[in-house]
């Protein structure tokens, strides 16, 4: 099978909007469950959080799920910019410095988090990596925008 670029860039569009749908369908789920979560007797350790940290769960549930949305967003403009073969431009590298900062403050979230769950560590370490490898892909953006404003004086 050929590899083609415009079904990969059409295939990343449908994507974003599925995960877009999906945080608009946990936000409603979570409501929801925040209002029967006793009906998950079964896994104590979370009811038993729950009781106690109910408020602070919603909270930090919902920010997560808002930043998520925020990140979503822009990386639908950012793929729009590339669909539109403006690759190497410094809204582009706004747009993942953004991102990045989106991850890490989601970590933060989920780092609070962990001192009244321990579970939500784990989405502290994602958001932690992936926003360090979102910096250095904007690094490696600044740097070939660089390069191509270089050699447009050149040429």
């Amino acid at each position: 099978m050929e590899y083609n670029n415009d079904k990969s860039i059409t295939i990343t569009k449908y994507l974003i909007i599925l995960v877009q749908l999906g945080i608009i369908g946990l936000s409603i789920i979570a409501y929801w469950f925040f209002n029967n979560y006793k009906l998950f007797a079964r896994f104590k350790y979370l009811v038993s959080s729950l009781d106690k940290y109910l408020l602070l769960f919603i909270i930090s549930t919902y920010l997560i799920l808002l930043v998520g949305f925020y990140i979503m967003s822009n990386l639908s403009k950012l793929i729009n910019n590339i669909n539109e073969e403006e690759i190497f431009i410094l809204e582009n590298i706004n747009l993942l410095r953004y991102i990045s900062w989106a991850c890490f403050l989601i970590a933060f979230i989920s780092l609070l988090s962990t001192f009244y769950y321990y579970a939500w560590f784990i989405i502290f370490v994602v958001g932690i990596f992936m926003g360090m490898l979102l910096r250095v892909i904007k690094n490696v953006f600044s740097k070939a925008l660089e390069i191509k404003e270089e050699n447009d004086l050149t040429v």
